[in-house]
């Protein structure tokens, strides 16, 4: 499996996900948790959010897939402008294609961009009667598929991250969280840790007061242990191919 077909398979199990009735979802929460590291993020709206933990989940962590500066990587705008500055906005007469992500105005008479969604398949033959399956997070306070035209005018702009082409499984010594790392224990630190420690967290399980600092340290171990014992692992608190393999769903 491809980093664009995780991304993509990511996003779709996330459909049906409908946020609280007071406007928190738990991708602001992590985003004000992990990312922006200061309040006000977890009940705002959060398409961008949504799409900035779809990609960490598939191993976007380092910034070269999808940005992740914060606190302004959360706006549409911001968004958009990093992929055009790495060369990747598509032209206007470029057949769409899964994985795109589409930029749009909720308002078809408004110039601004204020949405954003990823490209789950196209129909048609080319850009002008190409026709977009769409998963957009906060889109009627859920996850939800949006079908459009790609030249429908809200649409602003189409992007094309620049997905990494290896399978995720079969390159263990790059830097996605779902790929089979080194083996990890206590002492590492590094990348690697860092992707570990926010698969932990995104399961629930804390990692201690610094956080994700990249540090395998008494806190991290305990976490693994623990996550280890609760889904049928060997309790060494050593982090292998199993353990990933569960932790990042491959």
């Amino acid at each position: 499996m491809t980093q664009k077909e995780k991304v993509i398979q990511i996003a779709q199990n996330e459909i049906g996900y409908q946020e609280e009735s007071d406007g928190l979802s738990k991708y602001g929460q992590w985003y004000e948790d992990h990312i922006a590291k200061v309040a006000g993020f977890a009940r705002a709206d959060w398409c961008n959010m949504f799409l900035t933990w779809v990609f960490y989940q598939a191993g976007a962590m380092d910034g070269s897939v999808y940005p992740n500066t914060s606190p302004q990587g959360s706006a549409c705008p911001y968004c958009l402008d990093w992929f055009e500055k790495k060369g990747c906005r598509t032209d206007a007469d470029d057949m769409p294609q899964p994985g795109d992500i589409v930029f749009y105005r909720w308002n078809a008479n408004t110039s601004y961009i204020d949405h954003v969604g990823l490209v789950e398949k196209v129909k048609g033959s080319s850009a002008d009667n190409a026709e977009m399956t769409v998963i957009e997070g906060n889109k009627n306070h859920s996850v939800s598929r949006r079908v459009i035209a790609y030249r429908a005018a809200e649409v602003i702009a189409s992007v094309r991250p620049p997905y990494k082409s290896q399978d995720i499984v079969d390159n263990p010594s790059g830097a996605d969280p779902v790929s089979a790392p080194f083996e990890l224990s206590q002492g590492a630190e590094g990348a690697e840790v860092k992707i570990l420690q926010m698969g932990l967290v995104l399961h629930g399980y804390s990692v201690g007061s610094d956080g994700m600092d990249g540090r395998l340290g008494s806190a991290t171990t305990k976490a693994i242990r623990t996550f280890q014992s609760d889904h049928g692992l060997t309790e060494d608190g050593i982090v292998g191919t199993q353990t990933w393999r569960a932790l990042f769903g491959v």
